[in-house]
């Protein structure tokens, strides 16, 4: 496709080049295939889970030395059918096409993204008779050396089913020999390849293009991760915990002017793909561009790497800090210190910053290393129970801690209630009509980055995804009549991609839509069925689709999958384009500003910090839901009950509040679909205000006499209650005072004890505490965790639990889960 949109400039192109690399930079690549002399050998069909594999895949194996770094390694291949390019175990490019003996194919890619300095294989799978290949490797000095098929490859057929990635044969140096089963290649002269100078500089253009757009499409998810959820992903482990708000406001900052980076940089990629190209001029501004955008993408990723080495060393050194070995603890405690000074707030320089965070990391993983010698036994991370089957996990439901799962929202929406879906999807056909039976819909199919991905909105028949259907029409789902020009491929069809769905539409239910799809489907979320249509709806290959997706199977702040079955009943089959809606948030109209928000799964609750002098709930109207009825408060030591209406409830002037807390009351009512909350302040507040009208509350301010006040939000009664407001109150009062202590993060410690042969769990909390100025008696608690809860309730065998006398329940039946208790600690 982009040989059209690049015609323009073949000239031009072709001008420059030839004028600054000189016209022997290219060899002609020879057509080369196997010389068997007669041995060539041969295997029966294997079986592959329920088809028979016949053929004998083919590698043509060469070896390449890099002796500087690479700017770009364009080439172009010519087979009679399938190519797939590999660099060491690495798979390049893949692509399958019906073996045609009368015509060849032309393929094109760049290898510069996989290529260091040093000595690399290059190997190619394509058919027994053969390909050509030409290129040039091009170093960022700008000099050349041509890279194409000679006589110097070599050959090999394997059996049917052979896993060639992991095959050694393939990946080792050979040092000179040649291993058992190699041969030698021979030329088919009148098959060369010339060199097409044009095709390969466009194939570099585009492939990097590509390739950036890539590469800032993960930036944005990975950092959005790291805004939302303070998590960061290494070799695809996630690190961190409570999100980004237990970081210093310090790095909170660099993170976000980091993040105000990416929109600019993705502007400048948009503005690459639409140039218009009409002269050398032209070309060398779009090379230029290219250029400073590759730098600042590298500067992204250079950054995102020293946020993942702070968040890291910032878990670690925290993990030191919590133990009581004062040498260790105070060792941990500087290097927490020393953190905040090694970032800086440009995206300039993070090369050196990942380095030196790298240095802090590799001291601190030292440091681990000798502790887990000195006690015996491997250590886990900050926030980490590898070694305890009763320990804590990373779900914040079983204690309900995530206040977007109650409904309501306490900062201004950042995302779109609409989010397009990627334009290109994974496509495989299924004639057979076996996808169901494979669980291509499942969650866990994942499996299908090995099929092609096609654009959604165009037909697959215009995608090349026509051959003919054996089973079609016989296994067509519904009797209606097929149309008139059917336009093979007619039959099932299976599409599938995965999307990240934003945190801040947690707790409600959103909408999938499909402008149009062609003819009936069958669509999926995250595994789950969520709707259909068939040929009882009018003109269904006109209609678009829209099919509700319920909160309960939805992952907020992550990657879900969207799997899509269709049936095309004749003429073009296709998914249309698609995204998917919040209609909650559509049309939001409220007042209010950011607030951050702490939240883990060690607590039920989060800690709100409004950014300005007002705390902002809403999110019940949105939801169809009452709301709150009133206020319990205790005003000048008295328990007072305030019914809810427009306008202010509360203020200083109506009565001194005596208790850092306020609940906002729901009794037992078919009108309100909500708990109630208590919020336990950090300072007294001024006033209380409430927006509402005949149907219910939509929004309550909570005024302060500055920002960056600090509200705890808890929902200590799991059920809605006609119980007194005096004990309500009593209730209130309990976490007023354990609120001044949120549990954060914790350290566990495992030792075996030999003599006793039990092995023992110690875990360290550590809180974040707070003064309200009421001189309230506060109270520390050591949380038990879900599964050891559970555990209790479901009398576990053989469990000791130290100070069991002690253990307190505060809230029965926490998430449906376990009831949730602690250990007492006055302080």
């Amino acid at each position: 496709m982009f040989r059209k949109y690049l015609l323009k400039i073949c000239v031009f192109v072709t001008l420059m080049i030839l004028s600054e690399i000189g016209v022997n930079a290219m060899n002609n690549g020879i057509w080369i295939n196997p010389v068997y002399e007669g041995n060539e050998p041969s295997w029966e069909p294997r079986p592959l889970f329920w088809y028979q594999v016949e053929g004998n895949p083919v590698v043509y194996r060469t070896e390449i030395k890099i002796e500087q770094k690479v700017k770009m390694t364009p080439i172009i291949i010519n087979t009679y059918g399938y190519c797939y390019v590999f660099v060491d175990d690495q798979e390049v490019y893949g692509k399958k096409e019906e073996k045609n003996d009368k015509k060849t194919q032309i393929y094109a890619t760049d290898l510069s993204n996989f290529l260091s300095i040093g000595n690399h294989v290059l190997w190619i799978s394509a058919p027994r008779d053969g390909f050509a290949m030409s290129g040039f490797i091009q170093y960022e000095d700008g000099t050349r050396k041509p890279i194409n098929t000679d006589k110097s490859w070599k050959a090999k057929k394997f059996p049917s089913s052979t896993i060639l990635e992991l095959q050694e044969d393939i990946l080792n140096d050979w040092n000179g020999t040649t291993p058992d089963g190699w041969v030698d290649v021979e030329e088919v002269s009148e098959q060369a390849l010339i060199p097409d100078e044009f095709l390969l500089l466009s194939t570099y253009y585009t492939i990097e293009l590509d390739r950036l757009q890539e590469t800032i499409s993960e930036m944005s998810w990975k950092f959005e991760l790291l805004k939302q959820k303070g998590l960061v992903i290494e070799d695809w482990q996630s690190y961190g915990w409570g999100k980004v708000t237990r970081i210093s406001a310090v790095i909170q900052d660099a993170i976000n002017n980091v993040i105000n980076e990416i929109s600019p940089i993705q502007n400048a990629l948009d503005e690459l793909k639409r140039k218009q190209i009409h002269s050398i001029n032209d070309f060398n501004m779009a090379i230029s561009q290219l250029e400073q955008t590759q730098s600042k993408i590298k500067s992204l990723s250079n950054a995102f790497s020293a946020f993942t080495n702070y968040v890291m060393a910032f878990d670690r050194a925290k993990f030191f800090s919590l133990l009581k070995d004062d040498q260790l603890s105070n060792y941990g405690k500087s290097i927490l210190k020393e953190l905040d000074n090694k970032l800086d707030y440009k995206l300039s320089g993070w090369e050196n910053i990942s380095e030196s965070l790298s240095d802090i990391n590799n001291n601190l993983i030292k440091m681990r290393s000798e502790y887990e010698k000195s006690i015996g036994h491997p250590i886990n991370e900050l926030n980490q129970s590898r070694y305890n089957k009763f320990g804590w996990i990373p779900v914040s439901g079983l204690v309900d801690s995530e206040i977007n799962d109650w409904g309501i929202r306490v900062s201004i929406p950042q995302v779109e209630w609409s989010i397009d879906a990627p334009k290109k999807w994974w496509l495989m056909l299924d004639p057979n009509n076996q996808g169901l039976s494979e669980k291509r819909e499942s969650y866990g199919y994942n499996i299908e980055d090995q099929w092609p991905k096609v654009e959604i909105g165009r037909s697959w028949e215009s995608q090349k995804y026509n051959q003919e259907n054996p089973n079609f029409p016989s296994d067509k789902p519904y009797k209606s009549n097929s149309p008139d020009d059917p336009q093979p491929y007619d039959g099932y069809a299976w599409y599938r991609t995965r999307m990240f769905i934003p945190e801040e539409w947690r707790g409600y239910d959103l909408e999938l839509v499909a402008e149009k799809v062609d003819d009936w489907d069958w669509a999926y979320f995250n595994g789950e069925f969520i709707g259909k249509t068939g040929d009882e709806v009018y003109e269904w290959w006109r209609q678009p689709r829209r099919y509700k997706v319920p909160s309960s199977i939805i992952k907020y702040g992550e990657e879900n999958v969207i799997a899509w079955r269709i049936y095309d009943a004749g003429g073009e089959g296709m998914l249309g384009n698609v995204r998917v809606e919040c209609p909650s948030l559509r049309g939001v109209s409220y007042r209010g500003t950011k607030a951050d928000v702490l939240s883990t799964p060690l607590f039920p609750g989060a800690v709100i910090t409004p950014k300005e002098k007002t705390l902002t709930i809403w999110g019940w109207r949105e939801r169809q839901s009452h709301g709150p009825e009133s206020l319990i408060m205790m005003l000048d030591g008295n328990v007072i009950e305030i019914p809810i209406k427009d306008g202010n409830i509360w203020t200083k002037s109506a009565g001194r509040l005596s208790e850092n807390w306020i609940l906002l009351w729901t009794r037992k009512s078919d009108q309100s679909l909500d708990l109630p909350i208590l919020l336990v302040c950090e300072k007294i507040p001024l006033a209380v205000t409430a927006f509402k009208d005949k149907d219910g509350v939509t929004q309550i301010d909570v005024d302060f006499s500055e920002p960056n006040v600090r509200v705890v939000a808890l929902r200590p009664f799991q059920t809605t209650t006609d119980m007194t407001i005096e004990k309500a109150a009593d209730v209130a009062l309990l976490w007023g005072r354990i609120a001044m202590f949120v549990p954060i993060n914790y350290a566990e410690i495992t030792r075996y004890d030999e003599t006793e042969k039990r092995i023992h769990q110690t875990i360290i909390y550590d809180y974040l505490e707070m003064k309200d100025g009421l001189d309230t008696h506060r109270k520390k608690i050591a949380p038990i965790p879900p599964l050891l809860s559970r555990a209790i309730d479901k009398n576990y065998p053989d469990i000791k639990i130290d100070n069991s006398s002690e253990i307190q329940t505060l809230i029965d039946n926490l998430g449906d889960w376990s009831a949730y208790r602690v250990l007492d600690g006055d302080c």
